[in-house]
């Protein structure tokens, strides 16, 4: 009934019989003489031991299973999953636990267990970056508690469903994707009606990415503010470190360094034990702000003539993006203490080497959101370093994509780049209309 893979104290306490006849049985007749089941494994929870069998078939196991009744399936199914429930003595057994307990609660139409552990484990495996999945299991957690009657708590639940969705869809289908907004917006209206005010700050501040990566830099500023604001109702520090980097953000993209600067090094300075603070920031929001404010602020150093701090926060946020290896925000960091900061310091083969990077992380990251901005900043650093049509051809190439997904932050860079470029080229018509 488990599956593939079952233990014998499973077992024996589902068929309510002594586990050394189960034992006995697993380990004689079944394995010797039938070749049914496999022995697999030992170890121990506590103070039980858990021999682990397998069948030496799948289709011995889809036999079996398909030849009880829906009465028989749903009982067992019940049965195996509050076992399983038993035998997870901490929390992180029940989250490793939770895709089981979620097949087997759904398959015993215990939707209320169902929908839990369907969110446990949608929530774990975005975490994990592993988003379609995620994203498969948070959508079956949807469709279970949708025809449950309306009720505070099956608001609050659809909430936290909804917020781990707009993060898989943002990493996926990239910030401007209508998927993306209509999930970020829906998440905002449950926080309201629920009276979250941690959430609330977040769908904001998420929402004022949306018009940040629309070089919306007004509209986001204000939303931000709003974030903020409520980040600093809540009093969770956390929270509020988060408030300050999505402001930071608006105002690097108004050209106002310096009060950037002042915002992404307060989310810094809550930042100051990056190893035990990063899960904290990636579980709350999908990504990590501690990290992605060093490299910003990195930036902003810069841009204001403070060098040789700039060159010292870059560096520590890629070297901590390289250690935590979390996708997103490797890409994040890889992007703007990668490529930006060693394009304004004139480094194109350090830009050069900090996109192909990228796009070697792409090839195993199911997020495509960074694609067409780091082709922009390769293919400038390919021109800068001579192979001039190649690095249009590449630029252009990702132009065409940010202009496809409506992202329109950085793409005066871009044009820029491209501009230069073509002024190498000796083609200056093409360079003006890229100024144009």
């Amino acid at each position: 009934v488990e599956g593939e893979q079952f233990t014998a104290e499973l077992l024996a306490r589902v068929l309510s019989v002594d586990e050394s006849a189960i034992l006995a049985l697993l380990n004689s007749d079944l394995e010797r003489k039938h070749r049914l089941v496999k022995a697999q494994s030992i170890e121990r929870k506590g103070d039980t031991f858990l021999s682990r069998y397998r069948f030496q078939h799948n289709l011995f196991q889809r036999y079996l299973y398909n030849n009880l009744s829906a009465i028989e399936r749903a009982h067992l199914h019940e049965q195996v999953g509050t076992t399983l429930e038993a035998l997870c003595q901490t929390e992180e057994d029940l989250a490793d636990t939770a895709p089981q307990l979620a097949r087997h609660f759904a398959e015993a139409q215990i939707d209320e267990k169902a929908i839990q552990y369907l969110y446990q484990a949608g929530k774990k495996a975005v975490d994990l970056s592993a988003y379609s999945e995620g994203i498969i299991l948070l959508k079956n957690s949807l469709q279970l508690l949708e025809p449950t009657p309306p009720s505070p708590e099956k608001d609050r639940q659809e909430l936290a469903i909804q917020l781990a969705l707009a993060v898989a869809y943002q990493a996926t289908e990239g910030t401007q994707a209508p998927l993306t907004l209509e999930t970020w917006t829906r998440a905002y209206n449950l926080s309201r009606q629920t009276g979250e005010t941690l959430q609330s700050s977040i769908t904001l501040g998420e929402l004022s990415i949306h018009r940040y990566v629309r070089a919306d830099y007004q509209g986001a500023e204000s939303l931000a503010n709003q974030s903020r604001a409520l980040a600093r109702d809540t009093g969770d520090p956390l929270l509020i470190a988060i408030g300050h980097w999505y402001l930071g953000l608006a105002l690097f993209g108004l050209a106002e360094f310096a009060r950037a600067q002042k915002h992404f090094t307060k989310t810094t300075s809550f930042y100051n034990n990056p190893r035990q603070q990063h899960q904290r920031f990636v579980f709350l929001r999908g990504s990590d702000s501690g990290l992605s404010a060093l490299a910003y602020e990195g930036c902003c150093l810069w841009l204001l003539g403070y060098w040789e701090q700039a060159q010292d926060r870059c560096l520590e946020a890629l070297a901590l993006a390289r250690e935590f290896n979390h996708p997103f925000t490797l890409a994040d960091v890889l992007t703007y203490a990668g490529s930006l900061y060693h394009k304004m310091k004139g480094d194109y083969s350090t830009q050069l080497a900090c996109a192909d990077e990228l796009l070697k992380l792409l090839t195993s990251y199911e997020g495509g959101v960074w694609h067409g901005t780091i082709l922009c900043f390769r293919g400038d650093a390919l021109a800068k370093l001579g192979l001039v049509d190649e690095g249009i051809a590449v630029m252009e190439e990702g132009i065409t994509i940010n202009k496809s997904d409506h992202t329109s932050l950085n793409l005066t860079i871009y044009l820029s780049s491209l501009a230069e470029a073509y002024a190498e080229k000796g083609a200056l018509e093409e360079s003006w209309a890229a100024l144009n």
